[in-house]
């Protein structure tokens, strides 16, 4: 079943019906899924909404690409990412654990 919907897919036509064959409904919620089909396999749906919908700030800093240096520099937003000039690449960013 799963190989049908995969050669449908990678032809260009409808999948659909595989889809629906197989309990993978897109655009419904595992909220949605639970009120609805008790035969369709769990953890194919899509996860619940998040309550708000503000994205999150992933902290840290950007340091040197090969790690030679101590080099660490903050990014604002929307600001170009810092430049290693020695090995001319993009610093690498290391998030807070």
């Amino acid at each position: 079943m799963i190989d049908r919907a995969v050669r449908a897919a990678r032809e260009g036509g409808p999948i659909g019906e595989h889809l629906e064959a197989l309990g993978l409904l897109p655009g419904r919620t595992a909220d949605e899924a639970d009120e609805g089909d008790e035969g369709a396999a769990r953890g194919t749906t899509l996860p619940p909404r998040v309550a708000d919908g503000a994205p999150h700030a992933l902290l840290g800093h950007h340091v040197c690409p090969r790690g030679v240096c101590t080099r660490r520099e903050q990014r604002a937003v929307g600001e170009e990412r810092p430049v290693c000039e020695i090995f001319d690449l993009a610093l690498r960013f290391d998030p807070e654990r």
